[in-house]
């Protein structure tokens, strides 16, 4: 099934809703049209955190921006605020805006070039990744700051000392006990089957 017909089934979904005439209808509509170009500009590899967040990155892709903005604007009404009744008008002018954004992206020519997304990857990805190898970087330097306070200092010797007892206490005593209630258990459970098989006879 092409990419095409896929989408001309899911706008079936939004016509569908428009045609209940109700306010709760053209809700779901905005919010599924919304979806379909969201996954549509995801597909052509651009990166962002909402559709309107991706949108702007390839600005240039659509013939009408100010009116898919104002569609965004709507959506993001009707998912911050229940109680907020789309009108029909309303309803019309956003899923207008989405579907002629939609078919903005299925024209030729209208793919995201090479260039392009590595101008997206270095503005988009590469921060993120770079704020992970930072939290890690700081992560590992606390830990050997954590080491050095323990080996080097004489706070630090005294809290490693106290769980060091901690942990020899937990292994020398209790999971000695531990291990004694699991013989007892054990010899026990054997007199109890053995018996059961004798009283059986």
């Amino acid at each position: 099934m092409s990419k095409i017909r896929i989408k001309e089934e899911l706008w079936e979904q939004v016509e569908a809703c428009l045609k209940e005439q109700k306010s709760s209808a053209y809700k779901l509509a905005i919010i599924e049209a919304d979806k379909i170009l969201n996954n549509l500009i995801t597909l052509k590899g651009v990166p962002g955190e909402s559709t309107s967040d991706k949108v702007m990155k390839i600005k240039e892709k659509f013939s009408d921006l100010t009116g898919l903005v104002k569609a965004f604007q709507t959506k993001d009404k009707i998912l911050n605020h229940l109680t907020y009744n789309v009108s029909s008008e309303e309803a019309d002018a956003a899923l207008n805006a989405l579907q002629t954004a939609i078919n903005d992206l299925d024209k030729e020519g209208s793919r995201v070039s090479f260039s392009q997304k590595v101008r997206l990857f270095f503005e988009f990805y590469m921060p993120k990744k770079l704020r992970k190898l930072e939290h890690l970087a700081l992560a590992f330097i606390g830990f050997l700051a954590f080491i050095l306070f323990l080996a080097d200092t004489g706070w630090g010797q005294s809290v490693s000392s106290f769980f060091l007892n901690i942990a020899r206490f937990f292994y020398y005593v209790i999971v000695k006990y531990v291990l004694i209630a699991g013989v007892v258990l054990g010899i026990i459970f054997l007199m109890f089957m053995y018996f059961e098989k004798k009283n059986k006879r």
